[in-house]
Formats: structure tokens, sequence, C-alpha cells
């Protein structure tokens, strides 16, 4: 079967002479999923010539394949920007005669494309869900929000073929779904994952400690930076790269806790850094750390696998049961510095469970690329499109 789709997720494309240029942490799926396709069609804002802020906006990945082509939802962000969306949505994908369209859930236009699309069979892929909104206090419009949002991508779902990318979502959605399925959605292509690990703190001191992902609370970089001063009460020991962007006050509230702790010598803030250039981070790195306190499962992690490099997390939401402690990465509780202290120097000083955990990462990452997440994804579209036209 030869199919023709559109994929929609959330971000913006600058498009040229000849390509696209779109959010890094898809481009490499994206390239993955075209070469099975006879055509697939990116539903995403036009970024315009204002300035836009964030991972979310970002354009560093270029795409240049024949068949991929750019169907623009209007401007990313402006004056007018949504009224100007609301105008071109409707227009710019209706009766375009794709076979499916997937749809990275949760998408803030996701509701529109869903509606608009009219009856083109829908492919939710679900890396996340709007529980964090739905905590927040009832009287305020992020909660309605967000629950009118919950409310409809369920009634989408009983008509749509359904991923999730871990084992928490898929017991959330099982009951509303009529066809779900368990994937991994990762950004690693298969040429970037080592054939060795990499050797760990074989470096003097300072032993180096990496983060990369959002500058937000949720993700726990204030326990991080808690434990590093832990780590160093006794002279600099370990150093801190936090690479990623995020709200600019929140980061200055990072430096200043940072420098509050005597760790400006010891914390460096590199920014968000486009994901081809991550790769040699994660090799110069003794550990990565995610801290984080609400995860569904994250990219970062599996790109640490790749290069070898050992995880410590925590076993929040899909982590817990995607993983193992002691066999694929370390957890330590949320909000515990001194248990990820402990985690830390445990990698430190336990050479055998290093080597371990860090050849086991790398053995998860060759089973989880883009290459192979892909081809799992249009064979499982083939099959439910075709047994809807059986029917």
């Amino acid at each position: 079967m030869t199919l023709r789709g559109a994929f929609h997720f959330t971000g913006c494309a600058v498009q040229d002479r000849d390509g696209v240029w779109i959010r890094g942490q898809f481009g490499n799926f994206v390239e993955a999923l075209s070469r099975r396709l006879e055509h697939l069609d990116l539903l995403l804002d036009e970024k315009t010539s204002v300035a836009v802020e964030g991972f979310e906006g970002q354009t560093d990945f270029y795409v240049s394949a024949p068949n991929i082509g750019f169907c623009a939802l209007g401007p990313y962000t402006g004056r007018l920007a949504a009224l100007r969306r609301f105008v071109a949505i409707p227009r710019n994908i209706s009766g375009r005669g794709w076979d499916f369209i997937l749809i990275r859930e949760p998408a803030r236009r996701a509701p529109v494309i869903r509606f608009w699309s009219g009856r083109t069979p829908k492919v939710l892929l679900l890396g996340g869900d709007y529980t964090t909104s739905l905590q927040a206090p009832r009287s305020s419009l992020t909660y309605w929000r967000a629950r009118f949002f919950d409310a409809q991508l369920r009634q989408a779902m009983r008509s749509a073929l359904v991923f999730v990318n871990n084992e928490m979502l898929l017991d959330r959605w099982r009951p509303f779904a009529r066809n779900i399925l368990l994937t991994r959605t990762t950004t690693l292509p298969r040429s970037v994952v080592l054939e060795q690990p990499a050797p760990r703190f074989q470096n003097s001191q300072p032993y180096r400690l990496l983060y990369v992902g959002r500058l937000d609370p949720l993700k726990g970089i204030e326990d991080l930076l808690r434990a590093l001063a832990i780590l160093n009460r006794d002279g600099k020991r370990y150093e801190l790269l936090i690479l990623g962007s995020g709200d600019p006050a929140y980061e200055a509230r990072l430096r200043q806790l940072a420098g509050a702790d005597g760790l400006a010598d010891a914390v460096q803030f590199g920014g968000y850094v486009p994901p081809s250039f991550l790769w040699e981070h994660y090799l110069k790195a003794d550990v990565f750390v995610l801290p984080t306190l609400a995860e569904n499962i994250s990219r970062s992690v599996w790109e640490a696998m790749s290069q070898g490099c050992p995880v410590v997390t925590t076993p929040v939401g899909g982590q817990g049961r995607a993983f193992r402690d002691r066999k694929d990465l370390l957890f330590f509780e949320p909000g515990n510095e001194q248990d990820l202290c402990g985690k830390i120097e445990l990698l430190r000083t336990d050479e055998r469970l290093r080597r371990a955990i860090c050849a086991r990462g790398l053995e998860l990452a060759r089973g989880n690329t883009v290459e192979a997440r892909s081809a799992e994804m249009v064979e499982a579209i083939e099959n439910w499109l075709g047994s809807r036209r059986s029917q």
C-alpha cells in the first residue's frame, strides 16, 4: 500500500526554495517516516519575521526530501496571528486527499486540525496528556481549557488509531480507544548510536554532570543544584552543564540559586543547543541527570543512552515502568537531593555497575531508533486502514 499522509506537531516551519526548516526534535523522525510514504505534508505554523522565544519556536533542522511538503496553518506568532490561522487552517487542510493525518498530542492546534480534516482517518501519537493542567485550580481558565481538550481527545480516540509512548498512558487511554498500541517515541537516528560505551569518570576532577531539557520548575533543576552543593561541600568535585531554554525569569532564579550556594564557578548555562550538536555533550559527560518531578518518558534519556552515558533520573510517570533500576539506569526519589547525591557517587565508585548500565543503555538505544519506530508505525497504519476498508 502506498500512502500519502500529513503530520502535525506543536511548532513552526520556514520554507525556502529547496526544502523546509522545522523543529529539530522531530527532524530525524520526519525524514525516517517520509522514506516509508509516497508523500508527507507537514501541518505547521509559519514562522514569520517576528522574534520567537523558546524551544517550540525553533527551526533548526533542514528537511530536503522531495516527498515532504509544508502545509502552512497560518503565522506562529505576531499581531492578528490567531485570526489569520482561523482563516488559513480550514482553507489549507480541507479536501487534500490524504490517506491519514498523524497528530502528535497534546498540541494546541490539534482540536482544530481534527475538526477541519473531516473524515480523513486520524492517527494520534500521545507523548503526554493534559494531566498537569488539570491539577490547576478549578477556578482557573487553565483548568477548564485542559478539561475541554481532554474531553475532545477522548472523543477523537474512539475512531482513531492511537499510539502511546509508555505504559502509564496505555493504561489511562485504553478504556477510550478502540485501536491503541504502545510505541517508544524517539529522536535517535541509527547512525548516532555508539558501537561501544565511551569511558566515564576517567578524567581528573571535577567530574561532569549534564542536564538537557526545558528550564521549568517541574524538571527538578533546583534539586539538582542543591545536590551539587552537597557533592562539592569539600571542594569542586563535580561541575554541571545545563542545556536548554525556558522562561528567562526562571533561568535568572536558577542562576541566583547557584550563586547563593557558592556554585557559580561549577555551573554553566549553555542555553538551547540544536539536536545535532548535543551528541558531543553527552559524550563528554560522566553522568546525565534528569531530576524531573513530572514526565512521561524523556527523549533526553534515550539520547544519553545512545552515547553510552549513564543516566540518573526519577521513576515518575512512564519512566518507572519503562526502565529498570540498577539495570538500565539509576532511579532516585523525586525531590530528594541526598538520594540523588548517593546515586551519582555510586556511579563514580562502582565501576562494574557503571559499565553494566552504560552497556545496557546502548542496547536499549539500538532497539529504539527513528528507523525502527517509523517502520513499526507505518506498518500499523497500513493494517488499520486496510481493516477499515474491509468493514
